[in-house]
């Protein structure tokens, strides 16, 4: 509650001249409701001026001044309100002596909530000076307080953090509990010797150990609290005890990942709460021990996941001793958090990565409804690690490790290839192209003319020397795809991404990278064209690129993801295209997979119809560079159920590739 100078100047002159005057006294009415505006403003010295000189005799203006600032401070006082609640004394009713009582009501708003107090005053009439004054005690702060009393705050935690569970109720984060490796000084027989077998059993330098055992607070029976390790490590625990003695432990409650590296950086992992976190925790939310979320859902979710803090306020006597509790607020647990996430999906796509190593991100919606089934990247670290305490060589392996396992894939935006062809369809649809329209096309490339210099557009080898839309998605056919876009021109081509939500924050809970047209803009035919194929400066974030097809699915709509299960279902881009586009690009992803001649073949499944689309992202500093790397894509989408589309994207791997991963995904998910 900061003070502000100009009310005090107002309030010290206003109490000055109800207090001052002569010929007529101000009441005492007048007087404390003066002093009450004081209060109200945080006015401490103003109010100092109406107390009676015997109360100024208890406190000086210093210590009166103290008191209330670190009182309101301490409780987090926001708002202070008084009201006269005494009956109305008429204008020529005497005051009988030289002192009256006044009631009136207080209403403080504090960190425990709200406190609404009946009080009394005594006011004195001050003969010398022809005034009323305030017969000022401490209980006018709070009842039962006396000359010495302060007011404490006592903060209660919340003693669960809430849990994060996919759409089955699986566990995503939960509080299970892990082993505490520590030691115990006086069960030491051999120190040079034991210290160095637990050193490398449990992986921790001897120097580490020693420095634990030779802190201030440790006596000879005190346990020395020395490694964390899981829970399913018991039998090496128990192990462990029984051939070195004095290495005890206990299990304690803790953060546990159940889903391990497979959903690390969607759920994210907790840490301790840092000196920068607590100096701005103005909702006293931490303690110097407490953890907090450092990253993904755990860091997003953190004021819902941790719950509310509550508290007690209370007078301490002068000696430290507690007397009376003014109020208390009990403290809220974490709310619990269920994801649209399928864990067991989640786990299946991530291995498909893992059983070659591969790197990339793999992304799994619910087409018609945009519940988010899997975000998926790989690698990953084990946000295990990071509950039990990870190690800095191991921390400096991951951010060495040039596969990088730290970088959140899916929230990133990358070259998307040919799987733009699709967008790039509906957009010229949308602006009057014939899908049924042959345009040439020839291995030998082409360019617009001669303004082009060298630069020409390649396509995959195919039969055909004319394709008509159909024929172009199912060959991938990046001649057809840049001269529909250059014959509609930059600005309608760069509307239609817009439209589609490129250069637009997904609404979506991520912090995800937006999809982007261009560095600085599309501003040539050249880099229209190749725009219009998947390459040029365009970048298309993973879960962006998913929805976008569900678009044609979905009449020309697209959904908006949602990742929460108690989140409403709503379109996000509504009718972007007509329904009789949609089908048409959707036929036309349908013959990629079930044509002979399709790039996706040999994805076709008896189980199930699939729609999909290749994509091949080239990084090349130039036409003739032979090492620059590909980024394999595939997108397919089931045409019968209409309720898994999936996405994988895998870096140094051909669309083939990535696309043969896809199929055994849907083979599973169908079979299981």
């Amino acid at each position: 509650m900061r003070k502000n100078r100009m009310n005090y100047v107002f309030t010290v002159l206003l109490i000055m001249f109800i207090g001052g005057c002569s010929e007529s006294i101000a009441t005492p009415e007048e007087v404390f409701s003066a002093f009450a505006l004081a209060w109200e403003q945080g006015d401490y010295e103003a109010m100092y001026e109406s107390l009676s000189n015997s109360s100024k005799a208890l406190i000086s203006s210093e210590e009166f001044i103290e008191l209330y600032t670190t009182t309101y401070t301490e409780i987090n006082a926001s708002e202070v309100s008084i009201s006269l609640t005494s009956p109305e004394r008429d204008e020529d009713e005497e005051i009988e002596g030289n002192e009256t009582s006044l009631q009136f009501e207080k209403d403080l708003i504090v960190f425990t909530g709200e406190i609404k107090l009946d009080s009394h005053v005594s006011m004195m009439l001050d003969e010398e000076a022809s005034a009323w004054k305030v017969d000022w005690s401490p209980d006018l702060i709070f009842p039962l307080m006396e000359m010495g009393d302060r007011v404490k705050l006592r903060i209660l935690y919340p003693s669960e953090r809430g849990e994060i569970l996919d759409r089955n109720g699986e566990a995503l984060a939960i509080n299970g509990s892990i082993y505490e490796i520590g030691v115990v000084p006086s069960r030491i027989e051999n120190e040079e010797e034991e210290i160095s077998q637990l050193s490398e059993r449990i992986g921790v330098s001897e120097e580490f150990i020693i420095d634990r055992l030779n802190q201030g607070w440790v006596g000879p029976d005190t346990y020395v609290p020395i490694k964390k390790i899981s829970e399913d490590q018991k039998p090496f625990v128990e192990e462990l005890h029984s051939t070195i003695p004095f290495a005890t432990y206990k299990k304690i409650g803790a953060r546990v990942y159940p889903a391990g590296k497979a959903s690390a950086h969607l759920i994210g992992y907790l840490g301790m709460v840092s000196k920068k976190e607590l100096e701005e925790d103005t909702e006293r939310a931490y303690h110097a021990n407490s953890t907090t979320g450092k990253a993904g859902l755990e860091q997003i979710y953190e004021n819902r996941l941790r719950g509310q803090s509550g508290g007690e306020i209370y007078l301490e006597a002068n000696d430290g001793t507690e007397k009376h509790v003014i109020q208390k607020k009990e403290p809220i647990n974490g709310e619990s958090i269920q994801l649209t996430i399928d864990r067991t999906l989640q786990q299946a796509v991530f291995d498909k990565f893992n059983q070659e190593g591969d790197t990339g991100t793999g992304v799994a919606v619910h087409p018609l409804t945009g519940e988010v089934l899997t975000l998926v990247n790989s690698p990953a670290y084990d946000p295990n690690e990071f509950i039990l305490g990870i190690s800095q060589n191991k921390y400096s392996e991951l951010e060495n490790d040039p596969k990088k396992p730290l970088i959140n894939r899916f929230a990133q935006a990358f070259v998307p290839g040919s799987t733009i062809k699709p967008i790039t369809a509906a957009i010229v649809l949308k602006n009057g192209l014939d899908p049924d329209e042959k345009i040439a096309s020839t291995d030998a490339g082409w360019r617009k003319d001669g303004s082009w210099g060298n630069h020409t557009v390649r396509r995959v080898p195919n039969p055909l020397q004319q394709l008509n839309l159909t024929e172009a998605m199912m060959y991938s056919d990046n001649i057809y795809f840049a001269k529909v876009a250059v014959e509609l021109g930059i600005d309608d081509f760069e509307q239609g991404l817009t439209k589609l939500g490129f250069e637009k924050r997904m609404p979506f809970v991520y912090g995800f990278s937006e999809s982007q047209i261009a560095a600085k803009k599309l501003d040539s035919d050249i880099l229209l064209a190749d725009t219009a194929y998947g390459q040029g400066e365009l970048l298309v974030n993973p879960l962006h690129l998913a929805m976008l097809y569900t678009t044609f699915l979905n009449d020309g709509s697209t959904p908006k993801p949602l990742l929460l299960m108690t989140e409403e279902k709503e379109w996000w881009l509504e009718e972007t295209i007509s329904k009789e586009h949609s089908d048409i690009v959707l036929q036309s992803l349908i013959e990629v997979i079930e044509n002979p001649s399709g790039t996706a073949s040999n994805v076709r499944l008896d189980e199930v119809k699939l729609a999909g689309k290749t994509g091949t992202a080239e990084h090349k500093l130039s036409r003739e560079d032979e090492e620059g790397i590909e980024t394999g894509w595939f997108v397919a989408m089931d045409i019968d159920n209409r309720d898994l589309l999936m996405l994988m994207m895998v870096e140094e791997g051909g669309s083939s590739y990535a696309a043969l991963k896809v199929k055994e995904l849907f083979q599973e998910y169908y079979t299981d």
